[in-house]
């Protein structure tokens, strides 16, 4: 990942640590549990470091298959949990049907990927606040999870999030 893009690493990091955090204060208490989380937090984005030698920049319409390209990368690695790969694959679902690479609707969306995805909006959403040099990136951040994604994530694991992070961040 570091190979490819610092930010991408960056990013997989803060989404890994965030997972686990999250997972912590909503009293995921499974050592095997948290451990999914973390990997599949560290690698939910694996699959964009397959597209290094196309050049394809974050807009191209192949990044969309990026979750489908990184299972089937992880999918030759045998200490790759089933677990992780569902992370991996579904990162990007929305409850309402308007995530990708399947579309996936409400209950079909694994359950520590509804929380490596909320992570992975915040992630993205601090990050692009801090990039226009904004201020007070983190209550901004948290405002538009709670505003622009409540139908697409998790809602009652958004609503514990949202707390967790204005409890602990703001």
């Amino acid at each position: 990942l570091q190979k490819y893009s610092q930010g991408l690493f960056d990013h997989s990091i803060n989404v890994s640590f965030l997972s686990v955090f999250f997972g912590m204060r909503m009293d995921y208490t499974d050592k095997t549990t948290l451990g999914n989380l973390a990997i599949g937090g560290l690698l939910h984005d694996i699959g964009k470091a397959t597209f290094e030698d196309q050049k394809i920049d974050e807009s191209h319409p192949a990044m969309k298959e990026h979750p489908r390209v990184g299972k089937q990368f992880l999918d030759s690695h045998k200490g790759i949990s089933h677990e992780v790969r569902k992370i991996i694959m579904q990162h990007h679902e929305f409850l309402d049907g308007s995530g990708y690479p399947n579309k996936l609707r409400g209950l079909a969306i694994y359950d520590l990927a509804r929380i490596v995805a909320i992570a992975n909006v915040y992630d993205n959403l601090v990050t692009q606040c801090k990039i226009s040099k904004a201020k007070n990136c983190v209550p901004q951040a948290i405002d538009k999870l709670e505003k622009e994604y409540v139908e697409k994530l998790d809602p009652k694991k958004l609503q514990k999030i949202i707390g967790i992070l204005r409890s602990s961040f703001v």
